[in-house]
């Protein structure tokens, strides 16, 4: 084994070794700092989507979950860009999950154009 001396004592006569750090495995989808998908070569904008600026507050839209990480989701839903929302901790979603929910909130002021939404209780 890769055993590493941490202390010596001569006086006593002891030396203490170390194991090195096994690292735990986990799956991808519990990991809270890994995305589940990859960011695509031309980045998460939809060219030929609905411009931001043509959907409304309110509004109801259903689309598939592109990505997940931490405590966000983002899903497609035919916009210029993804809609995203904080999911709650008993939820669990994965990439190609479908989802409905209404708009709650858009930015057009911002480099990234934000789009939130809140998803209907049953998805």
């Amino acid at each position: 084994r890769n055993l590493k001396v941490s202390r010596v004592d001569l006086q006593r006569n002891w030396v203490e070794l170390q194991a090195p750090k096994v690292p735990k495995e986990r799956p991808v989808a519990a990991s809270p700092t890994v995305p589940l998908a990859k960011k695509p070569a031309g980045g998460w904008g939809h060219k030929g989507g609905t411009l931001l600026a043509e959907l409304q507050v309110g509004s109801s839209v259903t689309g598939k979950v592109t990505n997940v990480l931490r405590d966000r989701v983002w899903v497609d839903v035919g916009a210029e860009s993804d809609a995203t929302f904080k999911k709650s901790p008993e939820k669990t979603f994965k990439v190609g999950d479908v989802v409905s929910g209404e708009v709650s909130y858009i930015d057009l002021k911002t480099e990234k154009k934000i789009v939130r939404m809140q998803p209907h209780e049953n998805t």
